[in-house]
């Protein structure tokens, strides 16, 4: 049988050739490309992920060890450890190393909920130099001529000093001394502040600028819902049709669902029952440290109490310690009690009596004089008014439950 013989192929110049082979190697490299862009994102997500975990749990840490400062700088039942921090920390820095223990407390809570950048080198030495501004800040009020005239060396009476809160402490005098002689006392206050204010917006990466266009931005996106509201009340309780201050609106009336698609449906709930497990858990623990304050207030002179707690200062600081873990645990009140994206809302003056109280409750601790034999500790009335915006947040958010349409 013959075989018939292929005719020549397309000769080399071809230009179909070179569209076949052109269009096969675009979609080769947009194959590649999308490929390493999903892996690339992939890889970013993961990177999010660790980064956040790393956060939460330095902030962790950070909250624990500003406890521990706390019983350490203020009482003796640190131990030998706590006793030498303390002589170290006061020799140091003064009446500022009281200020470090909430300092760690607060940046914890901060890195906890997302209000900085992440946890590395440039954050802590961002935090390092905060509070030695702090510090010289505090040493200010005590530097003069007859101090500044040793410098270096009367190093050791301003470390002595420092242990019984009479100067500045070793840092702030030599430092503070030194910048004194160069600007004054003036000086010295206006660089600290200064130097705060920029460490600050480089910890919290929020430039004032862009502050200020969010804020904006914030204000038309609340004009924008309120317009859409004021549109969805005219259709839904008019009694005639649009008048003729209203022409705009047309005949439509704007009706929206709770989800658009089954899947949508599905993780909306899941998010609500979500927020619901966490709102119980907050709701629970709130109400054990409230139960907590409220029996050593009732209990404190009383022959049940605990002797290593009957002392006044030993009394306030596990106080002071069990209100922290309060303001930690329901720290969702006091978060969207500061935050005015919708104006005033009622957890602020909830969050604004919190704090008055962790001032007062900290005062108190650190000065006897200012605590008397028939006076109240508010505390527990604070404890119960978190527990109280819990249940409230709980009621709700059953209630949202109950009407989704499902």
């Amino acid at each position: 049988m013959a075989q018939t013989r292929r005719g020549p192929g397309r000769p080399p110049g071809s230009k179909n050739k070179n569209k076949k082979s052109s269009s096969r190697r675009s979609t080769g490299n947009s194959r590649s490309s999308g490929t390493e862009k999903r892996k690339k994102k992939s890889e970013n997500g993961s990177a999010a992920a660790e980064n956040r975990l790393r956060d939460e749990i330095v902030s962790l840490i950070l909250v624990a060890v500003g406890i521990f400062l706390i019983i350490a700088f203020q009482t003796n039942a640190a131990g030998s450890a706590g006793l030498g921090l303390s002589h170290f920390f006061k020799g140091c820095f003064g009446f500022a190393a009281y200020i470090m223990p909430y300092y760690f407390i607060i940046y914890g809570i901060l890195l906890f909920t997302r209000k900085t950048i992440h946890t590395g080198a440039k954050s802590a030495v961002l935090l390092f130099v905060i509070f030695l501004m702090i510090s010289l800040i505090n040493s200010a009020r005590f530097i003069n001529a007859g101090t500044m005239a040793g410098g270096i060396g009367k190093a050791a009476v301003f470390y002595n000093n420092g242990m019984v809160l009479d100067d500045g402490g070793l840092f702030g005098m030599v430092i503070g001394g030194f910048i004194v002689k160069l600007v004054g006392i003036p000086g010295l206050y206006i660089l600290s502040v200064v130097v705060i204010i920029i460490c600050l917006l480089l910890l919290i990466d929020t430039p004032v600028s862009r502050f200020l266009e969010a804020a904006r931005v914030r204000g038309q996106r609340r004009a924008a819902e309120r317009e859409e509201r004021r549109r969805e009340k005219v259709g839904k309780f008019r009694l005639f049709g649009p008048d003729e201050t209203d022409k705009e609106l047309g005949d439509k009336t704007v009706v929206k669902e709770d989800y658009v698609s089954e899947e949508e449906k599905g993780g909306i709930i899941n998010r609500l029952f979500s927020q619901r497990k966490v709102i119980q858990i907050r709701l629970i623990a709130s109400g054990v440290s409230c139960f907590l304050i409220l029996l050593m207030s009732i209990f404190k002179d009383s022959a049940y109490f605990p002797s290593a707690l009957s002392g006044h200062t030993q009394f306030f600081v596990a106080v002071l310690v069990i209100y922290i873990l309060t303001l930690i645990i329901d720290s969702n009140v006091i978060i969207h009690g500061f935050s005015f994206k919708q104006g005033l809302n009622y957890d602020l003056p909830v969050s604004l009596v919190s704090l008055a109280v962790l001032a007062n409750t900290a005062v108190m601790a650190f000065d006897e004089g200012l605590w008397f034999d028939n006076g109240i500790l508010i505390a527990p009335a604070a404890s119960f008014a978190l527990f109280m915006s819990q249940a409230g947040k709980l009621k709700m958010m059953n209630r949202i439950i109950d009407n989704f349409d499902f």
